[in-house]
């Protein structure tokens, strides 16, 4: 997306490296993962659980436990997500795509936990203005999440003030994601120009 071929293929041989050695210490272990486990949502609790704060955990909250509305969710964020990343790499703004990629990627991840959310103190710093930072703050220190009922598929029944809270940090990424790609349309957010395009001799 922001033309750095050579990055585009560290990462997936990073990845199958690291995989191969595992395999090749414990290959039963590995063998298990890749064909059952990895599948099985019993192996970190239910996934309604309301530390889960990832588009699917959301979405098992508001009962759509079907595969097909977590695949087709992931997808449109990973798209809204390349072209945010893409336009902000043109504008010269590495943090603003950093911090887009890392929100994309806890949103489309299978479990994201509350822990997995580090990424808020970046974001706090990336943010100018005090009333941004509160609200940053308010969202992503769990306050929110610690006022819910929770445990034992509370959260399937939640009444429309819990869903917003128990998904705060879901619905807050995807909001921001929703005002930038508003504003990426529009060509209005805000960031550093647009290189010049090189004059060709």
């Amino acid at each position: 997306m922001t033309g750095r071929r050579s990055g585009a293929w560290h990462a997936p041989a990073t990845f199958l490296g690291t995989s191969a050695a595992g395999a090749l210490i414990l290959p039963g272990d590995t063998i298990r993962y890749w064909t059952s486990a990895v599948l099985d949502n019993r192996n970190a609790g239910t996934v309604d659980w309301v530390l889960d704060q990832s588009l699917h955990g959301m979405l098992a909250r508001f009962g759509a436990t079907s595969l097909g509305w977590y695949a087709a969710s992931a997808a449109l964020c990973l798209l809204a997500g390349a072209l945010l990343v893409r336009e902000f790499h043109r504008r010269g703004d590495p943090r603003a795509a950093l911090l887009v990629t890392a929100g994309c990627g806890l949103l489309v991840s299978p479990l994201s936990w509350t822990h997995h959310w580090i990424w808020a103190v970046p974001l706090a710093g990336f943010l100018s203005g005090r009333r941004a930072l509160i609200c940053a703050g308010a969202v992503f220190s769990g306050i929110a999440l610690a006022v819910v009922p929770e445990g034992g598929h509370r959260g399937l029944s939640w009444n429309p003030g819990e869903m917003v809270l128990g998904n705060a940090s879901v619905l807050s990424a995807l909001a921001a994601g929703a005002v930038l790609s508003v504003r990426m349309l529009t060509r209005r957010f805000p960031g550093r120009p647009a290189r010049p395009a090189r004059r060709v001799r």
